[in-house]
């Protein structure tokens, strides 16, 4: 398989095939907005950078500095926030 990005290849690496198949359903989108997250991941908004980050059970950060997840779709005060989270995180 031809990986349009880093991201692309780690999240069919880490992704249960049936989960990988299904992406678009999941992220309630087309599949062409799929393959386009797939070659920009940091073109992802704040609600896809979140799925991504449930699906794969990964923080938000870790998606954001490791791979540019959603690096252009999420405000400054969204990145801060998910930064904020992961050093404190709230308790249930």
């Amino acid at each position: 398989m031809k990986y349009e990005s880093r991201f692309h290849e780690y999240l069919h690496n880490n992704l249960p095939g049936s989960e990988y198949d299904q992406l678009p359903e999941l992220l309630g989108c087309s599949a062409h907005r799929r393959t386009s997250l797939m070659k920009r991941p940091q073109d992802a908004d704040h609600t896809e950078t979140l799925i991504f980050a449930r699906l794969l059970g990964k923080s938000v950060v870790f998606l954001m500095d490791g791979y540019q997840l959603g690096v252009r779709g999420l405000t400054e005060a969204e990145k801060e926030f998910h930064r904020e989270l992961e050093q404190h995180p709230v308790r249930a």
